[in-house]
């Protein structure tokens, strides 16, 4: 990292919209819990977080228990969204039963007025039919890197994009920025929370804007959102 990107990041605390890491007290964050994997999650009260059902472990479906704890969960007021959730024709179970798991979390967060973190991998069509009959529900693509084009489809129907570290060095990050609005774009470290900074920067310097300027536009995004005051 250079000198002036150090200066930077020690002088911001940054908002982090979706990540797989606990975060340190520079970062407001929202932790993923993936109740799969972690079915009886231990809430750090200074955290925030989303609580979903991943696609790549749908195989182990949907039971009454699963969705007793989710439902639980959802209501807590340190989950401020659901997910991450979505489809998956590449990795999980048939897509029929991942639709099944999609819908449940969909409800869930229109039950509990929370955005939904979305997964989506070669699952396109499905998902925008989705999101069609949930227009007025927010959801967040995260970890998006599809096409610009794409991505205005999705802001049309009312989502928001979220990106990660790997756009830092894209070379379409340039075209992408210049058509995205920046208030329907939020900023990830996903599984690389140290590269988080990195991030920031690249967008500071493509979009011509201070560091500390993007830091306080994403945490106001931030901060509607999620409905924080963080």
């Amino acid at each position: 990292m250079s000198t002036q990107a150090s200066q930077n990041w020690m002088c911001c605390k940054l908002f982090d919209a979706h990540t797989h890491h606990s975060p340190t007290d520079r970062v407001c964050a929202i932790e993923s819990i993936d109740l799969y994997l972690i079915p009886e999650p231990i809430f750090i009260p200074s955290h925030r977080y989303s609580v979903g059902l991943h696609p790549w472990n749908s195989p182990k479906g949907l039971n009454t228990a699963l969705k007793l704890q989710l439902d639980a969960l959802s209501q807590s007021e340190l989950v401020l969204a659901i997910g991450e959730c979505g489809l998956d024709t590449i990795r999980g179970a048939h897509i029929e039963t991942q639709k099944e798991i999609f819908e449940f979390q969909i409800e869930l967060g229109k039950q509990y007025n929370k955005p939904l973190i979305i997964h989506s991998v070669k699952a396109n069509q499905l998902l925008f039919d989705f999101k069609k009959k949930n227009r007025e529900q927010l959801w967040i693509w995260h970890g998006y890197s599809g096409s610009t084009e794409l991505a205005l489809e999705w802001i049309r129907l009312g989502g928001l994009i979220s990106i990660g570290p790997k756009w830092t060095h894209s070379n379409k990050l340039d075209i992408f920025l210049r058509q995205i609005p920046i208030d329907k774009l939020l900023l990830e470290s996903d599984e690389l929370p140290n590269r988080l900074e990195d991030l920031y920067g690249s967008i500071s310097q493509t979009l011509n804007i201070g560091f500390a300027d993007l830091v306080a536009i994403q945490g106001e995004l931030f901060r509607a959102v999620f409905k924080t005051k963080a």
